[in-house]
Formats: structure tokens, sequence, C-alpha cells
């Protein structure tokens, strides 16, 4: 009886979380202070940092939700991942946000959720949970709540707009090819389009339609506060939309009146 749920435990652990990325997050901050980048942080102190009963519920699914994004490894005791250290210290532009998407489709539900919307609008929950029922094996009686779990995910790492779109791949659209670059050994950590290989010149190039032109908008007379933008000369409807929802979902905006009180 003892294997088997030692089995069940692992199976679960391997195919969705029980809790979101947010909290994952927070399981895996907690290794990382307690060493766990390093030699790995011992499940008694891990239990301790966050408050929870060693042998309790809370405290299990907390560590399998945090090894099921991919972000911790270990049984009684815990190190940081990879892609948790890329997450914590990431060493190139959009690097965190990279590691971030990754970690979100480490759970095969949510890749499938990923790869079927990402770029689109979501559907309801209700929808969600179907489709991780069919294509993840979710049972029925979880669906809908790991659908949710998927939601608040999303909204944790900014991969959702104001408008219920999921970009993901506009989150780190530049970034990513910059990080499988590192990992390959063929650009150095210190990177820049000078360095780059040919080959990923070309791909960043392609990406923003050939010829590019800095921009510059000064949002101060004294020219303080700028925005500063590299674009291609001709741009789409589509891609300027795109744009706006970038800009919307990445920048915080202020009220004006409160920000002249502050």
């Amino acid at each position: 009886m003892k294997t088997a749920s030692k089995n069940s435990e692992t199976k679960t652990e391997a195919s969705y979380p029980l809790y979101d990325l947010a909290e994952a997050v927070k399981v895996a901050e907690s290794v990382r202070d307690l060493g766990g980048g390093n030699a790995p942080a011992a499940k008694s102190l891990l239990a301790q940092h966050l408050q929870y009963a060693e042998n309790g519920p809370s405290f299990f699914q907390r560590v399998a939700a945090a090894k099921a994004f991919g972000l911790i490894e270990g049984r009684g005791s815990y190190s940081l991942t990879d892609l948790a250290k890329q997450y914590f210290y990431p060493i190139v532009e959009n690097g965190k946000e990279a590691a971030a998407v990754k970690s979100l489709t480490f759970p095969k539900a949510f890749a499938v959720l990923v790869q079927k919307f990402d770029g689109g609008k979501l559907p309801t929950i209700d929808m969600l949970g179907n489709i991780i029922h069919t294509e993840a094996e979710i049972p029925v009686s979880k669906k809908n709540t790991v659908a949710g779990i998927f939601l608040r995910s999303i909204q944790f790492i900014g991969a959702v707009d104001a408008g219920g779109f999921l970009r993901c791949k506009a989150l780190i659209s530049a970034g990513k090819k910059v990080l499988d670059g590192i990992d390959s050994g063929r650009i150095p950590k210190e990177f820049n389009l000078d360095n780059a290989p040919e080959d990923l010149k070309q791909n960043l190039s392609n990406d923003t339609g050939g010829k590019t032109e800095p921009i510059t908008l000064y949002l101060s007379p004294d020219k303080q506060r700028m925005v500063k933008l590299v674009a291609p000369l001709a741009i789409s409807n589509a891609e300027y939309q795109r744009i706006c929802n970038w800009i919307k979902a990445t920048l915080i905006i202020q009220d004006e009146t409160k920000g002249e009180g502050q």
C-alpha cells in the first residue's frame, strides 16, 4: 500500500499542479533562501520556512506544484532546477520572462492550452477545462480547478492582456532566441548583435520585417523620460495592435492626477 501511495504521489506531481505558479515560485524562493541553489535544502527546514506542517497536505501539494512547474527537484531535500536559476538570476534581457513561460508549459495540460490559444483570445473556464480533460487526461472532478490554476498562473507572469488574449510568445519573443543560443554555447553571456551568430542576426532581422529604425519619444520637456522603439519602417495594422497590447500589458499606467499628488 505504501509503495502504491508513493507511486500515486509521483504521478500527481508530474501530471498537473494543485496550486498556481505564484505559489510554486514562493516554494522555489524558499528553497533558494535556504541555499538550495548550491546545496539541497532539507524538507523539514523548507516546511518550517513556509510555516506548514511537514507531513500536511498544504506543504506536500505546494512542493508538488513547484516540481510540476519545473522549479525544484529532489525528495527529502530540494534544490533549484536550472530553469529556476534562469528565473531568479536571468543573464539576458527577457530571461526571466522566458523562464516563466517555460515553467508555465511544464505541466502537460498547460502546454496544451498555450499551444492552442497563444496569440488568440481565451475561451471560458468551462471550455478550458473540457480541453484539458480531453487532451491532457485531467479528471472531470479537477478540470475546472486546474483551468482556474492556469488562468491565475498566466496572470501572475503577465501573459494575458486586458482583452483576454494569451501572449506567451510576445512576452519572450526576443529573449527566448538569445536564451536558446546561450544554452547551446553559440552565444556568449554578454550578448549583443555584434557577437551574435549570423543565423541569429538573420532571424532577428526577419522577425522585425527587414530594415529597422530606432524611434525616440520624449515624455517630458527636459527629455529625462523617454520611450525608445526599434521597429520596421512599415508595419501592418495587426502588428500595430499587437504593439499597443504589449505596451498596455507591460507598462504600469498610472492615473495622471494620482501621479501628480505623489
